[in-house]
């Protein structure tokens, strides 16, 4: 009888124990795993991507702001109110290419690029673009929290784009290219162009 009530024991504890293997099994495979998500992580844009009419220039000397990410990320796409400066009357030429850039800093100015874009202008008979441009990465930057990078925005002509302030009407230190490659402050108190910076991380 003893052994009869030992066996039967022996058979629970094996059943609850294959219960529970298969129950943490199950659950593991339930679980909701973590998938990718696109957060804007840094926008000067108004409500509706809304921006000034006001601008900065961006010619053979490059303009640029900065911003830190609010969180940690792959850059997915930028999205910037820029177009080229055309007063769309009479003989104009159409404006030479926009060169984008995202870049590192270094010691408070662009640095390292960390991935630049390029854009043809349409021809100045043409209708005016509709903004703000939306540019998709290619080379997918990691972007870290609390970091400072710099958003630039060029073009060696002819002409000039204009990159449009943003309506929110943030303001702080920005930076122009003196000559190539060399930085100087565009001003302490400068509005910043308006541009927002997607990227795409795991919750």
């Amino acid at each position: 009888m003893k052994d009869t009530n030992k066996t039967i024991i022996a058979v629970g504890l094996l059943v609850l124990v294959c219960i529970i293997i298969y129950l943490v099994l199950f659950w593991h495979k339930s679980r909701p795993s973590q998938l990718p998500a696109t957060i804007v992580m840094y926008s000067s844009f108004g409500p509706s991507n809304s921006f000034d009419p006001n601008c900065w220039s961006a010619g053979a000397n490059a303009h640029a702001d900065w911003f830190v990410p609010s969180v940690s990320g792959t850059l997915s796409v930028i999205e910037i109110a820029v177009e080229p400066s055309y007063v769309r009357k009479g003989m104009e030429k159409t404006a030479g290419d926009l060169d984008l850039f995202l870049a590192q800093d270094e010691s408070g100015f662009p640095g390292a690029v960390l991935e630049r874009f390029s854009l043809a202008a349409g021809a100045p008979s043409s209708p005016p673009p509709s903004l703000p441009l939306v540019f998709k990465s290619v080379a997918q930057p990691k972007l870290q929290t609390g970091v400072k990078y710099w958003l630039g925005a060029k073009s060696s002509g002819p002409g000039e784009w204009t990159w449009h302030f943003g309506d929110r009407k943030f303001v702080q230190k920005a930076a122009r290219e003196k000559e190539q490659g060399k930085w100087g402050s565009a001003g302490d108190y400068c509005y910043v162009g308006a541009f927002s910076v997607i990227v795409t991380t795991n919750q």
